[in-house]
């Protein structure tokens, strides 16, 4: 994780940023399978 060290704080929140949209896309493709296979 020495390159995570060496980013500017900028760098680390949009990292961050990126991680966090990442997974709620994942969550919600996840979910929105789950209730289709539900409902159908």
């Amino acid at each position: 994780m020495k390159w995570y060290e060496n980013m500017t704080k900028q760098q680390k929140k949009d990292f961050k940023k990126v991680i966090i949209v990442f997974a709620a896309g994942t969550v919600m493709v996840l979910l929105v399978t789950m209730v289709f296979r539900f409902i159908f």
